[in-house]
C-alpha cells in the first residue's frame, strides 16, 4: 500500500536530509494555499530509487540543494517515478546536474492526463 501524507495548507515543511523513495509508493499532497516542501539551501528534497513512485500534488517545493549529483528538487533514477500535479520549483540547485530534477527517465506530469 501506498504511504500518504497530507501537509496542511500554507505550512513549510523543512527536511534535513532528502526523503528517498525506492520499493513503495509515496503520495505527498496539500491544498491551497500550497504548502512548501524545503531544503533550506542544504539539502536535496526527493530521490527516487528501483521500484519508488512519488507522487506530488499540490504543493511547493523550495531551495533543494545538491552537491554531488541529481537534481536540487528531484532525483529520479532508473527504474523510479515521479508523478507532479500543481507542483512549483523554485529556487533549487545543483552542483553537477539540473537544479530541478535529473532523471535517466522521464517524469509524469499528472496534470496534463
Amino acid at each position: 500500500p501506498a504511504i500518504t501524507m497530507a501537509i496542511p495548507p500554507n505550512s513549510t515543511f523543512k527536511l534535513s536530509a532528502p526523503i528517498v523513495v525506492s520499493g513503495r509508493s509515496v503520495i505527498i499532497r496539500s491544498s491551497l494555499p500550497a504548502a512548501t516542501i524545503t531544503g533550506g539551501g542544504a539539502t536535496q528534497l526527493f530521490d527516487v530509487r528501483e521500484g519508488g513512485h512519488l507522487m506530488l500534488q499540490g504543493v511547493v517545493l523550495s531551495d533543494g540543494r545538491s552537491e554531488s549529483g541529481g537534481g536540487g528538487a528531484l532525483s529520479v533514477l532508473d527504474g523510479g517515478v515521479a508523478e507532479l500535479q500543481n507542483v512549483r520549483i523554485t529556487g533549487c540547485s545543483s552542483g553537477l546536474d539540473g537544479g530541478a530534477k535529473n532523471p535517466i527517465r522521464p517524469m509524469r506530469d499528472a496534470s496534463s492526463r
